[in-house]
């Protein structure tokens, strides 16, 4: 990549390991959402990878990478490249592969008019922008929000993600239904995504009443229109 094709003196760059270039930017690898890279002269450095990830930036320039912890392991910080993934500890949760909590999982599901299992389950943007709606519509953190399978209208379902490996410990269903409606290029569809929200011990009550408000369904879908629309995705929502 070239930062600037038009500058005296500004030369092509190697595309480091962990991302994907295109002649004059770059983005994580496999278009992961939450690492952040600073242009620094002609270059991109690595500064911070997303949650349950090792952040390597200190072996050269060409080797920079965001490494996902495995199954049942987490990581404390994931933006300095002296901390490394470690199990997870039997008596704590570790939210998608992040620092050690005491948690309650809340389960449930939503249903959307419009999108297509395949398109969730293969399209980071747009299964990070459903992450961040959850989160704001239950007021955590997205890091705690994990997306566990999508199911079409006959009920087949696919992982998303990874299972977590942490223990149910409590179960607060609510059906949630987002209506959506794609523009005419897209072909009409339909999805159900479960998902786990790993709520601190303290929180996880009033989460999960909160989750059974009219105005979570609301801000839900409000924030679902929002996001997809700064994926491309136009949606309206009933």
């Amino acid at each position: 990549y070239i930062t600037d094709s038009n500058a005296v003196g500004v030369g092509c760059q190697t595309c480091p390991i962990g991302a994907e270039c295109d002649g004059s930017t770059l983005r994580t690898k496999n278009n992961l959402q939450g690492a952040r890279w600073l242009l620094v002269g002609q270059r991109y450095f690595l500064q911070s990878c997303p949650v349950g990830h090792r952040l390597v930036n200190n072996t050269g320039y060409e080797s920079q990478e965001c490494v996902k912890c495995a199954a049942g392991e987490y990581i404390l910080k994931s933006d300095d490249p002296s901390y490394s993934c470690a199990p997870c500890p039997a008596s704590a949760s570790c939210p998608n592969g992040g620092p050690p909590i005491q948690t309650s999982q809340v389960q449930s599901e939503m249903s959307i008019d419009g999108i297509s299992p395949e398109e969730i389950q293969n399209n980071p943007d747009i299964a990070y922008a459903l992450i961040l709606s959850l989160a704001e519509a239950a007021g955590v953190d997205p890091s705690l929000i994990t997306l566990t399978e999508s199911c079409d209208a006959n009920g087949a379902c696919s992982s998303i993600t990874r299972r977590s490996s942490l223990q149910h410990r409590n179960s607060a269903p609510a059906g949630i239904v987002a209506q959506a409606a794609t523009s005419s290029l897209r072909r009409a569809s339909s999805s159900t995504v479960k998902f786990v929200i790993h709520a601190p011990v303290e929180a996880a009550a009033a989460v999960s009443q909160a989750m059974k408000e009219p105005a979570f369904a609301e801000s839900l879908t409000s924030g679902i229109i929002s996001s997809l629309a700064s994926q491309n995705v136009t949606v309206t929502a009933s």
